[in-house]
């Protein structure tokens, strides 16, 4: 996720198990969630608790999508 064309340039801290991003607020609730879907469970969204809100809305909306 460190090296993802987007999130690399944004990228603040890293240690082995968690990477710090400092992104516009746009930009979080735009394109972060979309990025951030091919890594499923093998990342956790610690904060903002608004990308984690935007995170599950556009899951929803994915999963209401494919049930019609």
């Amino acid at each position: 996720m460190c090296q993802n064309w987007f999130l690399g340039h944004y990228l603040q801290e890293r240690t082995s198990n968690q990477a710090v991003f400092l992104l516009e607020k746009d930009m979080i609730h735009t394109y972060v969630p979309y990025l951030l879907l091919p890594y499923g469970k093998s990342i956790k969204v610690i904060e903002p608790i608004s990308l984690k809100k935007r995170l599950i809305e556009v899951l929803s909306e994915l999963i209401k999508y494919h049930q019609v």
